[in-house]
């Protein structure tokens, strides 16, 4: 037990020693709550087990429990000797004070648009991602999924769609400003489009969130420059508190599936409505009808019109025996081949504690989740280590690392050429073929060459995967000069690395003969390095009036390479990417290196 003040009491037997037990709604003890005598200097707080003691002039004494985050409680003395006290969590702890940019602020003295979000509010859905758990959530946000695979890039919009450029905003995670990257190198999934998006902040595990601040407007968000004319979001890791050791385990398994699935054609009606579709062409524009596949088609010189073999009716009646047809008189519904009951499991383990002297908390997350189309996949593991530590009076420090490597397995879902994208391509290939038909796969001549493949084996001959590796690193020492006035110096280093893999088989589209396979293999690697000196002034005058003022020196360098190869013509799909030197056709490389530097002096008040 700690007695921060004493008075002088003459008489000591006119004393009244009070003892007793701080606990929070769950019965855990509260190590460090204060206790004082209402009316007089006499203070103590609670020990490791929440005990205290305290001596009290009379039984007409009033005590006052506190401690951080708790709502205070008051009890008379009277005549007991044993006073237990639980402490209620205070619901509007994050709501009074706001993070704002180099600061924090109590919500009633704001002028600014900010909106707030606290960590538990964004798991209440048990989302994978930040930016998934932010979806409904602030008034103003936009949250616009680029693509739905699994770890896809995700557009955040604030004050709606009219944000200048249309760019993301300015991310900050822990006082450190984040790149976005969310676009790996570029890849042959689709020649024509080859960009895939990944989500810029899907190394965070939404446990380890304590709350989100999104500034809006000008003013909000005006002391970062131009780097925030799209909005700012500012992003607080969770941090040990004063206690207990505590471990929290979540563990969440779901599963999800397409709600409204497309009724396609049956290959009945896909017949029918072909054969009318080519006697109306043929008899009304009289021009020729080039099939590859004899069998398919054949023109009935006694009705002058073209039409399927076997007839529409005989996908009805089934196989005649001895019938030469390959698979027999079966469809296939596209859809039901590449869709699938996606499972999805996400694993958080958090070690936390503290004491008057610092904090600590340790997380590991591990995230396995499936896509609802077949080869398509996300795949997070990732550690967080956050320690504060009191030096003394006068001097404090941190550290937080982040440490996050992800596997975002892509199919052809992310491109503006509709006929590539493979769900247009399961609803547009023809219904008559059977999913065993060995040459089914290049049936899509039928379409007269579009870009429509067999989708099966687009999703499953086809291969695209992005491995990346982030490391946030952030740290600070604080000078505490005065009660009203401290110094900060934090620095900050990022590194992203995207590398990815890209492979079209011969049973693809882009991959077909005479091209034989494509492939790709590239990278962005981004580095960055941030450190900045903060000076902070408060200081409230009769209990009505606040100065808060901040200077600030900002340095940052980064700097970004990439390369990416391509080849295509190779002997085997088996080396998939593996065998470069195999490709017949050596396309250009590409590599690159761009770097900046950034000084700003910065101040509000």
């Amino acid at each position: 037990v700690g007695v921060i003040f004493s008075d002088s009491v003459n008489g000591q037997t006119s004393q009244i020693t009070v003892t007793g037990n701080v606990t929070d709604a769950k019965k855990g003890p509260i190590p460090g709550a204060s206790i004082k005598v209402k009316g007089t200097k006499i203070a103590v707080i609670t020990d490791n087990q929440g005990n205290y003691r305290v001596n009290v002039p009379n039984e007409t004494s009033i005590l006052t429990y506190e401690f951080i985050g708790f709502t205070p409680v008051e009890r008379t003395v009277g005549t007991k000797k044993v006073i237990d006290v639980v402490l209620e969590e205070s619901s509007s702890t994050l709501d009074d004070v706001v993070v704002i940019g180099y600061g924090t602020r109590k919500r009633s003295e704001l002028t600014e648009s900010v909106s707030s979000l606290k960590g538990d509010d964004l798991i209440a859905n048990n989302p994978i991602s930040v930016n998934q758990g932010l979806q409904g959530m602030i008034a103003g946000v936009e949250v616009n999924r680029n693509d739905g695979a699994p770890g896809a890039g995700i557009s955040l919009t604030i004050r709606g769609a009219n944000s200048f450029t249309g760019s993301e905003p300015l991310y900050v995670v822990d006082d450190i400003p984040i790149t976005s990257a969310g676009q790996t190198s570029n890849g042959s999934t689709d020649p024509a489009e080859q960009y895939q998006t990944i989500n810029p902040i899907s190394f965070l595990n939404p446990q380890d969130i304590e709350s989100i601040e999104i500034l809006k407007d000008a003013s909000a968000t005006a002391i970062y420059g131009s780097r925030g004319s799209n909005g700012v979001v500012l992003i607080t890791t969770k941090k040990g508190k004063v206690g207990r050791d505590k471990i929290d385990f979540t563990a969440n398994v779901g599963l999800a599936q397409l709600s409204n699935k497309v009724e396609l054609l049956g290959a009945y009606e896909y017949a029918l409505r072909s054969n009318e579709a080519k006697r109306n062409f043929h008899l009304y524009e009289d021009a020729p009808l080039s099939i590859p596949f004899p069998g398919a088609v054949v023109e009935d010189p006694i009705l002058n019109i073209k039409r399927y073999i076997p007839k529409p009716e005989d996908f009805l009646t089934g196989i005649p025996a001895g019938s030469t047809y390959p698979e027999g008189f079966t469809g296939t519904d596209w859809l039901e081949t590449i869709l699938r009951t996606a499972v999805s499991n996400d694993y958080s383990l958090r070690i936390s504690g503290g004491n008057d002297k610092g904090t600590y908390s340790i997380s590991g997350n591990m995230v396995d989740q499936q896509g609802i189309i077949i080869n398509s996949g996300f795949k997070r593991y990732g550690t967080q280590i956050n320690i504060n530590r009191k030096v003394s009076k006068l001097f404090e420090m941190g550290l937080n690392t982040n440490v996050s490597f992800g596997q975002y397995r892509m199919v052809k879902t992310n491109t503006s050429q509709s006929q590539s994208n493979l769900i247009n391509s399961a609803m547009l290939y023809p219904t008559i073929y059977a999913f065993t038909d060995p040459f089914s796969e290049l049936r899509d001549e039928l379409l007269n060459n579009t870009r429509v493949s067999n989708p099966y084996k687009a999703a499953t001959d086809s291969k695209d995967v992005t491995r990346a590796l982030r490391v946030v690193l952030s740290g600070y020492g604080q000078f505490n000069i005065s009660p009203n006035l401290n110094f900060r110096q934090r620095f900050g280093y990022n590194l992203n690395s995207n590398p990815r893999e890209t492979y079209l088989g011969r049973t693809v589209h882009e991959g077909r003969p005479p091209i034989n396979g494509r492939a790709s293999e590239g990278d962005v690697t981004t580095r960055q390095f941030t450190t900045e000196g903060v000076l902070t002034y408060r200081k409230t005058f009769a209990q009505k009036h606040t100065i808060n003022a901040v200077g600030a020196v900002s340095y940052e360098t980064a700097n970004d390479k990439m390369y990416e190869i391509r080849a295509t013509g190779f002997p085997t799909d088996l080396t998939e990417n593996y065998n470069f030197r195999s490709g017949l056709i050596q396309l250009p490389t590409t590599n690159g290196k761009t770097e900046y530097h950034l000084l700003s002096f910065l101040g509000r008040v």
